[in-house]
């Protein structure tokens, strides 16, 4: 079970480590061709949007392909989007990475220059347990059930 608890204060923030998936790996691999290096990137949790985005500078620098494209709504922008394969792990959180994540590419407004994305619904579906404490100024994800619970309740 991975548990993650984290101080806030202006944003819900979540570094990550960004990188090409296992499959995509592989096929560089095959061919012979190099592989970008994981790239440690900050994510703003945003419960707005329906879509998790990467910027532009971090899909070209790890050399992704589109997979597809999708219209995009955040609460911060929306438009037509092409869609990203892309491996994220959490190092320092004790969360599960995720494989696989389709991100849409999409800019953010300078007020958040220093993120290079947004977490959407779509990776906060699948987290167990996310709370946000206001008067605590504290983030919560567990990405599991409790083992004790899950006992507790059968």
């Amino acid at each position: 079970m991975g548990k993650f608890i984290t101080g806030v204060h202006d944003h819900l923030v979540l570094s990550a480590c960004a990188m090409l998936t296992d499959e995509d790996r592989r096929i560089l691999q095959a061919h012979g061709r190099p592989i970008p290096p994981p790239m440690p990137i900050r994510l703003v949790i945003d419960t707005g949007s329906g879509q998790s985005t990467l910027i532009p500078s971090v899909v070209t620098q790890l050399n992704l392909s589109p997979r597809g494209s999708t219209r995009v709504h955040t609460s911060l922008a929306s438009g037509k989007s092409n869609l990203f394969a892309v491996r994220l792990e959490f190092p320092d959180t004790g969360l599960s990475p995720i494989p696989k994540l389709l991100v849409a590419r999409l800019g953010l407004p300078s007020s958040l220059s220093g993120f290079h994305g947004v977490i959407g619904r779509d990776v906060l579906r699948r987290w167990e347990y996310f709370r946000y404490e206001g008067r605590r100024h504290r983030l919560i994800i567990r990405d599991k059930p409790n083992p004790l619970l899950r006992w507790l309740t059968g």
